[in-house]
């Protein structure tokens, strides 16, 4: 079943909140167009969660979902945060 670029962008949003099937999730999402919405808050979850335990994860997610983000793009300091979290792993 192909998920629509909103459907999948949507899930992107919880997959944060996942704790065992964190991989699963990362998968479904990567595996269909999606991207971050203009006012999402999923890299300031990211940064503050233990998600990015899961470095790989965190970092495939996140680069797939800006392959298809619409500019303006206004949350460049929490990306920023993410990365530098996540170089700290």
């Amino acid at each position: 079943m192909e998920l629509t670029i909103e459907e999948a962008s949507a899930m992107a949003q919880w997959v944060v909140y996942l704790t065992d099937s964190v991989t699963e999730g990362v998968e479904l999402v990567t595996a269909h167009r999606s991207r971050l919405p203009q006012h999402s808050d999923l890299l300031r979850d990211l940064t503050a969660r233990e998600f990015v335990g899961q470095p790989i994860a965190a970092v495939s997610m996140v680069t797939h979902l800006l392959l298809d983000t619409q500019r303006p793009f206004h949350d460049c300091y929490n990306l920023r945060q993410l990365v530098r979290r996540v170089l700290a792993t």
